[in-house]
């Protein structure tokens, strides 16, 4: 057993808890404690010379009745040299006693003088005195190598900057220790020049085998390289970067006629040695500008690399790359991190092969690999996905929208087809998408069929006599199809409109009689309005934990960002990203959803305002605030509907939110739901963006004049629903410019790197400013302070 602080004479029961009586001998011990008592002290110098220098060292071991060094402090002794007291009196690591004592003056000269020391416990007759003879001024003779400790508390140097400290023992030529002090060099009364007892220079250690990412660190280039902060002498050795083997490397230490060695150990830190090309899953198809290929990377010990590891800065340049038709380059950030980005100068044609080639420099092995990807037809709409689905059903005159996306033939998102698209066997086609809007026949609802067209250069007219208006998209118009379709309806009516979609493809060229066919199978969505006072449940939404943001940004200008001071901490203000607007969900007797038109919030209160602060408000754009008469049922028109409820944090803790709400019938319901609120900063939890490319210029609407944008996040952006957004770990979502004006919250950051020049950009705000000419290409990537990042690639 040992104990952590001093004790006291006396006897001791130590009980060992946590073991079964009946299964031990016994779980008790004793012991007698008895004072320290200090018996001798001696002197433990190698002889009775100690050189002639203003920073003699002479040891000595104060003895317990028990043989060990004494636990007591310089405090409780006295130490005399020719009767003064010395330099410096303190004990070192060993426990020994050690005085530090100027022996150049009162008459002495080199090897003429004694010099008498005598050290005494106090209050006590136990003393110890002895003369020593003043010899030459100190001379380096023997070094010692002590152990070696390592930065990382490892046992090895794997990453770069790490270090290890050799510690070291510096003797005289008469066994004596050698201070830092001896080391230092000092202006002699009356001299113009400083100089040291000992040479620094006089120590010069040497790594072998010799690795140049290896090296003995030289902060100052004089004696305080060779000494830590607590003037203990060491030799520092310094692993610059990672080394790719683990190897151990020998470190000589000569000094005087003295040398000794040690042994650092390095190992082999997460660095590329060997590298291959996946390509299993990797498609070209003819016509494809980028390309990513996923690359597998192991180090020395056969260890696969992650992403983060291809793509840090210990790795990335290491690499280096090559393709046939085009640039291959390493992506460094963003969802594709660690992947090779093939970048294609012309268009491939099917049935050619596009040749890669890749090698890790700085090895000592052959690390060159080569791959070939077969280019495959071009990239045409083959399949319809559902991204957003539309409520089943709908109330009081509310839309919704249904948002399809096309898929190619690999299973890629695609917006675009090229016109006459060739195959390998030499056949022409070309693809358009049909979209059939129906409206139920038994159906009053006018605005039943009403489609989102205002993208579109053309809206057809329905055709006479039916109950369905068709709409096609060319090749060239899909992007628009992507961005989904408002279905609305009409309150008081009932009746469902049906949107269904289908590829079409027709063999031969443009400019020819073209015949579509189907090509897909059709996928629909529909849209049902019921009657008004149907029978319905009401729910609110999963509301989440809130951030604490009146306590935490209260006083604090930076995150004030509304157009009044306090607009950003105030629940159900425009300006605010911290509140969350309440949902309320409705459901029929089976169970469907039942999409309303508002929330139609009464009120809102807490249990404890102190932890959640709401509000009733109606300044949600898409909300209105006027009486709202519906079929069969009046609201109140005294101060208006309440359409919306907020909720923002306050203070950290838990509170119970009250929801009233207005029913389909009138009534008005209680809905509750616990709230917590938290104070951890609020950090990045996802970043995502609608592209990952895009050209430089783009028109802002079909036909009109492409121009290039001015922000960053308009590049990541595909259309309103896909838009650069930052989410954080409360569920709040920051989009586009929220993202700059929240930058004191989130930290998201904008860089970029070019080809053939380069480009400016402000890292906060995204605004892109000079692009110098030659720039063929640059990557925007907007980055949060946790790594996540995302990037689009634009090309001029």
């Amino acid at each position: 057993m040992t104990t952590d602080t001093r004790i006291s004479e006396g006897d001791y029961t130590v009980t060992v808890s946590g073991l079964d009586a009946a299964t031990v001998d016994k779980t008790t011990a004793t012991f007698k404690a008895t004072d320290e008592q200090v018996t001798k002290i001696d002197f433990v110098n190698a002889s009775d010379t100690v050189a002639y220098s203003k920073f003699a060292v002479i040891k000595l071991k104060a003895a317990n009745q028990y043989g060990e060094a004494v636990s007591l402090g310089t405090s409780s002794f006295t130490a005399l040299v020719s009767g003064q007291s010395p330099t410096t009196f303190k004990k070192d690591d060993d426990g020994n006693l050690v005085v530090t004592a100027d022996v150049t003056k009162n008459g002495t000269s080199q090897g003429n003088g004694i010099i008498p020391v005598t050290v005494y416990f106090n209050n006590s007759n136990i003393t110890v005195s002895k003369n020593f003879k003043v010899g030459t001024v100190p001379i380096l003779s023997k070094i010692e190598a002590g152990k070696v400790t390592y930065s990382n508390n490892g046992t090895r140097l794997t990453s770069g900057d790490d270090t290890a400290s050799i510690a070291m023992n510096l003797f005289d030529q008469y066994g004596n220790p050698v201070v830092k002090s001896q080391l230092q060099p000092i202006t002699p009364q009356g001299g113009t020049a400083a100089i040291a007892e000992i040479a620094a220079s006089n120590i010069n250690p040497v790594v072998t085998p010799y690795e140049q990412n290896i090296t003995v660190v030289r902060t100052n280039n004089d004696y305080t390289d060779f000494f830590d902060d607590n003037d203990n002498a060491r030799i520092k050795i310094k692993l610059a970067n990672k080394l790719d083997k683990t190897a151990d490397y020998t470190v000589n230490i000569y000094g005087g006629s003295s040398s000794a060695t040690a042994t650092i150990s390095v190992g082999a830190g997460a660095l590329a040695t060997k590298v291959e090309f996946d390509t299993s899953g990797v498609v070209i198809a003819a016509g494809d500008q980028d390309v990513k290929v996923p690359l597998i990377v192991t180090d020395a010990a056969g260890n696969k690399l992650s992403a983060a590891d291809i793509a840090n800065d210990d790795n990335k340049g290491r690499f280096s790359f090559t393709v046939t038709n085009g640039t291959a380059t390493l992506v460094t950030s963003g969802a594709d991190k660690g992947k090779l980005n093939l970048n294609f100068t012309s268009a491939n044609t099917v049935g050619n092969k596009v040749y890669i080639s890749g090698q890790i420099q700085q090895s000592q092995t052959n690390t060159f690999v080569q791959s070939n990807i077969a280019v495959q037809d071009a990239r045409v709409a083959e399949r319809i996905t559902v991204t957003t689905e539309p409520a089943a059903k709908a109330i009081f005159g509310a839309s919704d929208k249904v948002v399809y996306q096309l898929k190619d033939q690999y299973g890629s998102d695609i917006d675009k087809v090229a016109s006459n698209v060739t195959n390998q066997s030499g056949q022409v086609s070309n693809y358009r998408v049909r979209v059939d809007v129906t409206r139920d026949t038994a159906s009053t609802d006018t605005n039943a069929n009403k489609i989102s067209t205002a993208t579109l250069a053309t809206a057809p007219a329905p055709v006479a006599g039916t109950n369905t208006v068709t709409y096609y998209f060319s090749n060239t118009e899909l992007a628009e199809f992507n961005k989904g379709f408002n279905v609305t309806s009409t309150s008081g009516s009932v009746g469902k409109v049906t949107v269904k979609a289908t590829i079409e493809k027709a063999p031969g060229a443009l400019g020819g009689t073209l015949a579509f066919s189907d090509y897909s199978s059709s996928i629909s969505r529909s849209y049902e309005a019921i009657k008004s006072d149907a029978s319905l449940t009401y729910s609110l939404n999963t509301i989440g934990n809130l951030f604490a943001a009146i306590d935490k940004f209260s006083g604090n200008a930076s995150i004030k960002i509304g157009s009044t001071a306090n607009d950003s901490l105030t629940a159900g203000a425009h300006d605010s990203r911290f509140d969350k607007k309440i949902g309320v969900t409705a459901k029929d007797s089976s169970g469907a959803t039942v999409k309303l038109p508002y929330n139609f919030v009464k009120s809102v209160s807490s249990t404890n305002p102190t932890v959640v602060s709401f509000a009733t408000a109606t300044n949600d754009t898409n909300d209105s605030n006027t009486t709202t008469t519906t079929t069969g049922v009046q609201f109140p028109a005294t101060g208006g509907l309440l359409s919306n409820g907020f909720v923002i944090g306050n203070k950290a803790g838990t509170a119970t939110v009250s929801v009233v709400v207005y029913t389909n019938k009138g009534a008005t319901l209680t809905l509750t739901q616990d709230v917590t609120v938290k104070d951890e900063a609020i950090t990045v939890d996802s970043i995502v963006a609608g592209k990952s490319s895009r050209d430089y210029l783009n028109a802002p609407t079909p036909g009109a004049t492409p121009v290039a944008f001015t922000y960053a996040y308009e590049y990541f952006t595909k259309d309103a629903d896909n838009q650069l957004k930052v989410k954080d770990q409360y569920g709040i979502e920051y989009k586009n410019a929220d993202i700059a004006r929240y930058n004191a919250v989130l930290g998201v950051s904008y860089t970029v790197t070019a080809t053939g020049g380069s480009v400016d950009i402000n890292p906060i705000t995204g605004q892109i400013g000079t692009i110098t000419s030659g720039v063929t290409d640059f990557t925007i990537t907007a980055s949060a302070p946790n790594g996540k990042s995302v990037q689009v690639v634009v090309k001029k």
